[in-house]
């Protein structure tokens, strides 16, 4: 498994890999679009557009070839930042993906300075 640096360019595929990474959350506690239009499992290629305008980073998880997941990275101010959208497909869980998807985040925000590191969804 390889962690990229992701770019707007990437945005659909950010946009496929968020939503149906998070499906299964949506359907296993009843959430729809009009109890929750904001969950990750509503995400848009205009969502992650979003985000890359307001400054998020995000970075792509492959395994031989394939985006496997994903995870954004935003930082508001120099001493606080925030690991967003931790996203992996779900036939590849239990396989240290998500791990590695936050170690990944961990070590960039150690690269950046001293920042507290909030988890958000």
């Amino acid at each position: 498994m390889e962690v990229t640096q992701a770019n707007i360019e990437n945005a659909s595929n950010l946009a496929r890999l968020v939503s149906k990474a998070n499906k299964d959350h949506a359907e296993q506690f009843g959430i729809t679009v009009s109890n929750n239009q904001k969950h990750p499992s509503f995400y848009t290629k205009d969502w992650i557009i979003s985000d890359f305008d307001r400054g998020e980073d995000y970075c792509l998880l492959t395994r031989n070839g394939e985006h496997i997941g994903c995870v954004a990275f935003e930082q508001p101010r120099p001493d606080t930042a925030y690991l967003n959208r931790p996203s992996v497909m779900p036939i590849h869980r239990h396989e240290g993906a998500g791990e590695m998807l936050v170690r990944h985040i961990l070590k960039y925000a150690k690269e950046k300075g001293e920042v507290d590191i909030n988890i958000s969804r």
